[in-house]
């Protein structure tokens, strides 16, 4: 999304440095609307985030703090067996040594019986701690190592929480940077002669060209505006160049100003050279749709020319040749060819004198009406 916001600033940046001859006024009310409402789409997710993580960091530092209270515990118990175990060697050491010295006394027999048994007493509370050391020594291992699991934990979750941290500063930087976008572009397009922006579009800029003519019969003639949409790809990462456009009217073929552009890297130019096509094409666009509606045919903008069905049977295809001269009254139209018909005669007479599409399509039809 950062890039996409970078390349429409660039765009920007590129076109607000050329001179527009006229102005025209522009609401842009619905795209402000529409990023404020991403914008806070994307505000709520991340405080969603940033709330889940913050209860379960909670939930964890608790757990991680009752189990160190335990492995405290546990320590405190392991020092205390260890401590009684010691005591207890000290004891049968003290009670080896007095049975030694009562022994060698013939009437002290009732006084070794019971050194012996502290003896046999001691051994076995030794036999204890030792127990004890050991199972409290495996369960310190295991405390250990859950501490250490719940210490990984913690630490992945303060990383996860500086991660949404960024986010939500990126998010507030998009932020800012759309609606500086949003700002150049109402500044920029309130200075666009005839051309309005109808929306934005991720990397692409859709542009409104108004049919602006004036025909004779309004009633009959639609007053239908050009939409050209124009797409961007960043160069290296950084440098976002004009990639290519279309336009919505199927007739206006544009691709050589998109080769054109390509290659400068020159978009207000482009812009401008589709307007004057589309104004300069605009009669002979109208004229081809009107001819359509009567007659089967096909258009080649690109190379000027026009096949059309003809005859009784429609089996007669004529081809003729407009000249790109002829939308702006400079260019006649030419007959190339004719298939399907071997009845030729009048054709060098239609030749002979200049006519407009029309006429040269309904002599062509009244010419091959009786084949």
């Amino acid at each position: 999304m950062l890039i996409r916001l970078q390349t429409q600033s660039r765009f920007l940046e590129n076109m607000a440095k050329e001179n527009w001859s006229s102005t025209d006024n522009i609401q842009m009310t619905e795209h402000q609307a529409n990023a404020r409402k991403e914008s806070k789409q994307e505000k709520q997710t991340i405080e969603k985030l940033e709330t889940e993580i913050d209860d379960l960091a909670e939930t964890l530092c608790t757990k991680h703090k009752v189990l160190k209270e335990k492995l405290e515990l546990l320590e405190q118990r392991l020092a205390t067996t260890k401590d009684k175990k010691k005591k207890y060697e000290m004891l049968k050491e003290k009670s080896e040594e007095l049975a030694g010295k009562v022994q060698q006394k013939e009437n002290s027999k009732v006084s070794f019986e019971e050194v012996k048994a502290k003896q046999l007493e001691a051994d076995l509370a030794i036999q204890q701690c030792n127990a004890a050391i050991s199972s409290l020594e495996h369960c310190k291992g295991l405390l250990q190592v859950e501490v250490s699991r719940m210490q990984e934990c913690v630490s992945e979750l303060q990383q996860d929480r500086k991660i949404q941290t960024e986010m939500k500063q990126d998010c507030d930087e998009q932020q800012e940077s759309k609606q500086q976008w949003l700002a150049g572009a109402v500044e920029l397009y309130s200075h666009l002669g005839g051309v309005n922006v109808q929306s934005l579009q991720g990397d692409s800029v859709v542009l409104e060209i108004p049919n602006d003519a004036q025909p004779v019969d309004q009633e009959n003639v639609a007053d239908t505006p050009l939409i050209l949409t124009i797409t961007f790809r960043l160069d290296g990462g950084i440098r976002p160049v004009f990639a290519g456009a279309k336009v919505s009217l199927d007739s206006l073929n544009i691709d050589d100003l998109v080769s054109e552009a390509v290659n400068s890297e020159d978009v207000v130019g482009f812009v401008l050279q589709v307007k004057r096509r589309f104004r300069n094409q605009r009669s002979l666009i109208r004229e081809v749709e009107e001819l359509q509606r009567n007659y089967a045919m096909d258009w080649e903008p690109s190379h000027g020319r026009i096949r059309v069905m003809l005859g009784r049977s429609g089996k007669i295809v004529c081809t003729l040749k407009v000249d790109p001269m002829y939308s702006i009254g400079r260019g006649n139209v030419q007959l190339l060819k004719v298939e399907g018909s071997s009845d030729l005669t009048g054709i060098q007479n239609l030749q002979s004198t200049g006519r407009n599409l029309t006429e040269w399509i309904r002599d062509l039809q009244e010419l091959f009406s009786s084949q």
